[in-house]
Formats: C-alpha cells, sequence, structure tokens
C-alpha cells in the first residue's frame, strides 16, 4: 500500500492505494469528481468567511448605533415630559420658551443625523449582507446535493467493485467522512448568523419604539399648538370607522386608511401654530434637475381629511430651491431654466395643486412650465404670449385645476368658490367660475368617481 496526499486549499485530501493494481479509468473520474466537489465547496467556503467577517463588522455597528441613540431617548423622554406638562396646564408658553426650543432643534437635528448616517446605512448593510447570505446558502445547498448525488453514484459504484480499484476503500470512506465534517463547519454560518439578527434585531425593536415616542412626541406637540382645532380629522376618522354618513361623504383622492392621512399630523402638524403663516420647503436642486416629487404632494392631498386647515394653506406654501451646497437660490438663479420649469409643471400631476402655492410665477409654471421650457410661445416686449394648440392646452389645465379643487372641496367644511374666482379673475384666459361650476354640478349628478395613481417621483 502506497499513501496517496492530493493537497488542495479546503483540505488535503488522503488516502492509500494498492501498488499492485493498475489503476481503473472508474477511479480517474471518481477522483475528478471528488476534486471538483472540494472546488465547489472551498469557493462556497470562502464566501462563507467574507460573510463572517462582514457580519463581525456589523456587531460593532450594531453596538455603536445603540450608544448614539441611548441619549437621545434620553432627550425624547425630557421633551415630552415637558410637552405633557404643557399639556396638562393648557400653556402654550411652556413649549415656545428659549431652552425648550433649543432642546426641540438638537432633538431634530439628532435624529435626522442619526438617521442618516447611522441607521439607514445599517439597514442597507444588513439588507445586503442577507442578500448575499440568501446567495450562499443556495450554493450551499448545491454543495450538499451534488455530495449526496456523487455518493448515490460514483461512490456507491466504487464500494460496490473495490474488489477491481487500486484505492482502498477504508480510507477513502474515512476521507469522505473528513470531507463531509468539512462540509458541516462550512454549513454552521447560519447559527452564527442567527445570533447577529437576534442581537440585531432586539437594538433596531429598541431604536424603533424609541423612534415611534418622538414622533408621539411631535404629534403631542403639534397638537398643544393647534389653538384653532385645524387638526380636526374628525370628519375623515368617521367613515373610517363606518360611522360616517356616506351621503355626505367628501369624494377622497385617497382613503382615510391611507399611510399620509395617519402620518400627516406628524409630518404636517407644526403648520397649525399662529405663528406660520407660510410652509417653507427646502428642496435640492438635485431633486429638481431629477424631476422628482417632494412630500408636499402627500400635504396637498392629505389636507382634504383636515378640511380646517385647507384655508391656512391656500397659496400658503413656498419652495426654497436650494444648491449643491445647501445654499438657497436667487429667483433670477432658476426662474426661467428648464430642469425647474418642468418640475413644477410635473405638479399637475395633482391638478389643483396651483390653489397651494405663494409664488404667482410658480403657479404660472404648475400650468405651463412645460411650454415655457421648450420656448413655445411669443415675446412682445415684457409679455408673453402664447397661442393656438398650446393656449388650448393651458386653458384646459386651467379649468380642470379649478374643478378639481371644487371636487377636493366637496363635502367638506372648506369652500372653494371666492379661491377661484379671485384667481380667476388675475388671468386672461376663457375659463370662467361659472363654467366650471356648470361642469362641476353636471357631474356631480352623474357621480363623480376619483382615481389616484402613485407614480415614482411624485
Amino acid at each position: 500500500m502506497k499513501s496517496v496526499k492530493i493537497e488542495h486549499p479546503l483540505r488535503t485530501i488522503s488516502f492509500e492505494c494498492d501498488d499492485t493494481k493498475a489503476e481503473m479509468d472508474f477511479e480517474k473520474e471518481l477522483l475528478k469528481d471528488y476534486i471538483k466537489l472540494h472546488d465547489d465547496a472551498y469557493a462556497v467556503d470562502r464566501k462563507g468567511n467574507k460573510l463572517m467577517y462582514e457580519y463581525n463588522g456589523l456587531v460593532d455597528d450594531v453596538a455603536l448605533a445603540k450608544k448614539l441613540f441611548a441619549p437621545i431617548e434620553i432627550l425624547i423622554d425630557s421633551l415630552t415630559e415637558q410637552i405633557i406638562v404643557a399639556k396638562a396646564e393648557k400653556n402654550i408658553l411652556l413649549v415656545k420658551d428659549t431652552g425648550f426650543l433649543e432642546s426641540l432643534n438638537t432633538y431634530d437635528n439628532s435624529i435626522n443625523n442619526f438617521n442618516e448616517t447611522i441607521l439607514q446605512p445599517l439597514h442597507q448593510a444588513t439588507n445586503i449582507l442577507d442578500e448575499e447570505y440568501d446567495i450562499f446558502e443556495e450554493e450551499n445547498g448545491k454543495i450538499e446535493e451534488s455530495f449526496e448525488e456523487y455518493e448515490d453514484t460514483f461512490s456507491s459504484i466504487f464500494y460496490e467493485e473495490n474488489l477491481y480499484c487500486s484505492i482502498d476503500k477504508d480510507s477513502y470512506n474515512i476521507d469522505e467522512i473528513k470531507f463531509r465534517e468539512t462540509l458541516e463547519k462550512i454549513d454552521k454560518l447560519w447559527e452564527f448568523r442567527n445570533n447577529f439578527l437576534d442581537g440585531y434585531n432586539n437594538i433596531i425593536a429598541w431604536i424603533n419604539e424609541g423612534l415611534v415616542k418622538g414622533a408621539n412626541l411631535q404629534i403631542i406637540l403639534n397638537e398643544l399648538q393647534d389653538e384653532d382645532g385645524l387638526l380636526d380629522s374628525s370628519q375623515s376618522d368617521s367613515y373610517l370607522n363606518g360611522t360616517g354618513d356616506e351621503s355626505k361623504k367628501p369624494i377622497y383622492f385617497i382613503d382615510p386608511s391611507d399611510d399620509i392621512v395617519k402620518e400627516f399630523k406628524n409630518k404636517f402638524g407644526n403648520i397649525v401654530a399662529r405663528e406660520v403663516t407660510t410652509l417653507y420647503v427646502e428642496v435640492g436642486i438635485d431633486l429638481v434637475e431629477a424631476c422628482e416629487g417632494t412630500m408636499v404632494n402627500e400635504l396637498i392631498v392629505g389636507l382634504q381629511h383636515y378640511p380646517k386647515l385647507i384655508d391656512k394653506m391656500v397659496f400658503g406654501v413656498k419652495f426654497n430651491i436650494l444648491d449643491s451646497s445647501g445654499i438657497k437660490l436667487l429667483d433670477e438663479q432658476w426662474k426661467g431654466h428648464p430642469k425647474p420649469l418642468l418640475w413644477y409643471q410635473k405638479m399637475s400631476a395633482i391638478p389643483y395643486a396651483l390653489f397651494f402655492f405663494e409664488d404667482p410665477d410658480v403657479r404660472g409654471f404648475i400650468l405651463m412650465g412645460d411650454f415655457l421650457a421648450a420656448k413655445n410661445y411669443e415675446t412682445d416686449g415684457e409679455n408673453t404670449q402664447i397661442s393656438g394648440a398650446v393656449l388650448q392646452t393651458v386653458v384646459d389645465r386651467l379649468f380642470w385645476a379649478c374643478y378639481y379643487f371644487m371636487v377636493f372641496a366637496h363635502n367638506t367644511c372648506f369652500n372653494p368658490d371666492n379661491y377661484i374666482k379671485a384667481f380667476l379673475a388675475d388671468l386672461e384666459f376663457p375659463v370662467t367660475y361659472e363654467l366650471v361650476k356648470e361642469r362641476f354640478d353636471a357631474d356631480l349628478i352623474k357621480g363623480i368617481e376619483i382615481t389616484v395613481e402613485r407614480q415614482a417621483g411624485t
């Protein structure tokens, strides 16, 4: 007998051979497939080691997230306690105190920074590793299947016909057992990963509880500042819980159960404060150039479920477009430029949106920004003139903007008539309040149904 050793990166293959017997072709095929199994297992083992290393790195990231969120949670609890006291005493001045506002600003900055630099990257990294682990598991499963297939074919025949083979059966059987043990070690990554996920999920659950407390903090604060009762959603709530009068139901653009409605108080409730007269929204020029939407779309459709707030927000939204350094662009730096014009015009996807923007130019851009960007107009001195098909398209957009504003307000406590009349009076287009109202009333008799399509970037 002679010893045979085949050095492989995964493990050393070792068995004995009877040197009085010639090596059969079958044995050559058997060893070829056996080594191929080792090759495949080695590739999977390398992926497993890489995943182990990266999961270990995430253990440190999870620990850092826990460490950094702890003081934020303490701040949330402190702010919540102060707001609850102010609410109990009905003393809004307590939350307008300089010290409180500074703490609230610290919280806002801290939570935004934590989300952007810690939590979101951690989620992303974990999701990426989970996807890589799924691939590892699939490939590892294939190794197991291939080994079982090998044992059922080559290995099985070898043990049956071993009398004629040069490879010693017992030593080869021992080597197969050791190979199986190696595969079992590779497979144990799942145990390490599960332990990691247990710790990760526990920390994330704790952080999420804190984030919920933070969201509730904002809601309580908004309710406290709502001295005029503008966050009244009782009408919408009645249709959510099934007690509303169906004959008086508004024509909702989104259902009362929609997440936009649920999150409205948290996202936009701060606009109810009496000192807030305009909602300033900052948007980066990169979003404008990519023609991507903003959360203002959520505000505009969500307002229908908080009708007492509509009157305050009509002509009450203003965008500040920021350059790549976060500095506000002057009007002359973006007005008249094609991409901002197209970005504003895209807001006509919500036809009545133009009634909520403070800047008259912006309202014009929503109506015809695409035509202005393409220079489909004539100039007479400082005046811009459109005609023909372009004029008809703009007139149609204006008509339907007014029409859908009536639909939006129907059966709510908000009356849009004076706004529509005043808006049309400032424009020199062949659209009148009477024409719009006549069409709306006729359609109302027939029945108006609204279907909203959610599109990426809007």
